[in-house]
């Protein structure tokens, strides 16, 4: 270094190996400054000891060099990693790795489905791989929606328990309900040597008072509401429960969505056939909206109406107490938010108007079907608060976006069908690209939050 022969090369690091700015060497700053005027200082980035070789060496030694290393095995996975771009988001898989990871059908959820959407190299590190980072024991945000979920499923069945249903109870036992199955299911949850946790006694209290007052909307929804709660958790694809919707992909296989229907309401029409709505709790920010449709989202609960409504499965039928050849009808899908917040007070008010307030965010969205009868069976004043819906001077319903007739039902079907058929054949295909998604997530973008940034190869 101090009598180089005819040059000397010196490589400082601008970011770690995890993509993080690094401060340059003091000794780089110092040769900069007394040799910059004399000597041409290169500044190109090179992050791998593959790349650092190629700036260091000219072609001929570098191909001396690789030759050299070529002849011991142990350098075989250097020498393989030289031509690789550190920087290349376009990345597939080859057939026969895509046919044993997918076998003969693709089996989905929507939340992978997704997760495939928002970025697919994100999909394959995690699903895939199985790649994760290093937890550590917390009650975080899955857990709450979780608690919450549990806590809304048990409510109906400690009610049942008793002989009694959400529409014959009386209002004043919905807090001490609520409150039996939210402490069975943080004693089933919560490990014992953090029970006495002051924050998680905080954080429990706190969910208890969420979870009376989710109880006791639902009560109040169900008090003016015709339709009746008739399934609770329902497994897709299980035995003695529908099939899932089946979506051809371009070489004849399959892609299938199982999963879980959070509740299940009924209404018998005065048309004398059965109507069906689906409903998924939210805990966290959620809006239905028929355009996401053609990007992928929101397929979800539609596919869960799709396939209770197109069920052959007689044993289902069964349960709906309808014969074999009877068929459901499809009243509508809904997200309920099941998170209060924080509320905000422009004056003090006394308990009952705080918990007025804070009901107001446990608001509704989702997809209803143009029936009048079945609109009011399911907000009978039309308030707008159970079913998102917009009246006129006169006070009829404005039929929106909101709102769809059986044959647009059917052509949205049609829509899911290419979208995921296009989507199926992407995964079928071994696309596994660094392309996250351009739209906001929450506050960011998908690639903020991502796990996998120190092994992405995106620029």
């Amino acid at each position: 270094l101090c009598s180089p022969a005819k040059h000397a090369t010196v490589i400082a690091y601008k970011t770690d190996a995890s993509g993080a700015s690094v401060h340059t060497s003091t000794l780089f700053l110092r040769m900069e400054k007394m040799f910059g005027e004399a000597t041409e200082i290169k500044k190109i980035e090179a992050f791998t000891p593959e790349a650092a070789l190629a700036l260091c060496v000219g072609e001929s030694e570098r191909a001396a060099l690789c030759s050299l290393l070529g002849e011991e095995d142990r350098y075989e996975h250097f020498l393989h990693g030289k031509d690789i771009p550190i920087c290349d988001t376009d990345c597939y898989i080859d057939k026969e790795l895509a046919d044993v990871i997918f076998r003969r059908n693709i089996h989905m959820s929507q939340t992978r489905f997704e997760s495939y959407l928002q970025c697919p190299f994100a999909y394959y590190c995690k699903y895939l791989l199985e790649l994760s980072d290093k937890g550590h024991a917390d009650f975080n945000a899955l857990d709450i929606g979780s608690l919450i979920h549990a806590v809304l499923e048990n409510l109906f069945l400690a009610l049942q328990e008793d002989g009694k249903t959400i529409k014959t109870v009386a209002r004043e036992l919905i807090p001490y309900y609520a409150d039996k199955v939210c402490r069975a299911y943080i004693d089933e949850i919560c490990p014992e040597e953090m029970k006495d946790s002051p924050r998680l006694l905080h954080l429990f209290d706190r969910l208890q008072r969420s979870a009376t007052l989710i109880s006791e909307e639902l009560y109040d929804e169900f008090a003016q509401s015709e339709f009746t709660p008739a399934f609770f958790e329902f497994n897709i694809g299980k035995s003695g429960s529908p099939d899932p919707v089946a979506f051809e992909l371009f070489d004849g296989t399959q892609m299938l969505f199982n999963g879980q229907i959070d509740r299940i309401d009924t209404y018998r029409h005065t048309d004398g056939k059965l109507y069906l709505r689906v409903v998924d709790y939210k805990t966290g920010k959620k809006s239905f909206s028929v355009d996401d449709i053609k990007k992928g989202k929101n397929l979800q609960m539609l596919l869960y109406l799709f396939s209770l409504w197109k069920s052959r499965n007689t044993s289902f039928k069964e349960q709906l107490g309808l014969d074999k050849e009877d068929e459901p009808m499809p009243a509508g899908v809904m997200y309920m938010m099941a998170s209060v917040g924080d509320v905000e007070l422009e004056a003090p008010m006394d308990e009952q108007a705080v918990r007025a307030e804070a009901k107001k965010k446990l608001s509704r969205s989702g997809l209803t079907l143009e029936d009048e009868e079945i609109v009011r069976a399911l907000d009978k004043h039309l308030s707008g608060h159970y079913v998102p819906l917009k009246t006129d001077k006169n006070g009829s319903i404005k039929w929106d976006k909101s709102f769809a007739s059986l044959e647009r039902m059917g052509e949205i079907f049609h829509e899911m069908q290419d979208v995921v058929s296009e989507i199926g054949a992407n995964m079928r295909r071994g696309k596994a690209c660094a392309e996250p998604t351009k739209e906001k997530i929450g506050m960011g973008t998908v690639c903020d939050s991502c796990s996998f940034k120190p092994i992405c190869r995106r620029k």
